[in-house]
């Protein structure tokens, strides 16, 4: 707007540059209430996170001693940060507290890579029933 007010100063048949000065201020204004619209309406909306998301989480669980595979991985955000539930499965013969250790240990390596987490849910499945 300077530029405008400037120019108008410097020669008056320039005032027009006021208003294309305003013009571009608007056009960044749009800009940045459509980009924050956009992501408001994805969280309120439960759009799926970004793939590397949910590869991040597959790594960070299979890297717990104990854990076979994933599955079942669902991750939503809800107030800018992520709730998390995931299936984790582990070998069939092992007791309930050794099944709760692997949790514990998988819910600590996902607090640990994502700083934005408010709630994991991990379900501890046998391999053999």
């Amino acid at each position: 707007m300077l530029l405008g007010v400037g120019g108008a100063q410097i020669n008056p048949d320039w005032h027009i540059l006021d208003a294309y000065a305003a013009l571009v201020v608007s056009l960044f204004i749009f800009k940045v209430g459509l980009e924050v619209l956009i992501s408001s309406v994805r969280e309120f909306t439960d759009t799926a996170p970004a793939p590397d998301i949910m590869d991040r989480v597959r790594s960070c669980a299979s890297t717990v001693p104990g854990v076979i595979e994933t599955h079942d991985i669902r991750v939503r955000m809800s107030g800018g940060l992520y709730q998390m539930e995931l299936h984790a499965m582990v070998d069939g013969t092992l007791t309930v507290v050794e099944g709760h250790q692997i949790a514990k240990k998988i819910e600590a390596c996902l607090r640990e890579e994502f700083d934005e987490l408010s709630q994991v849910i991990i379900h501890v499945d046998p391999s053999k029933e």
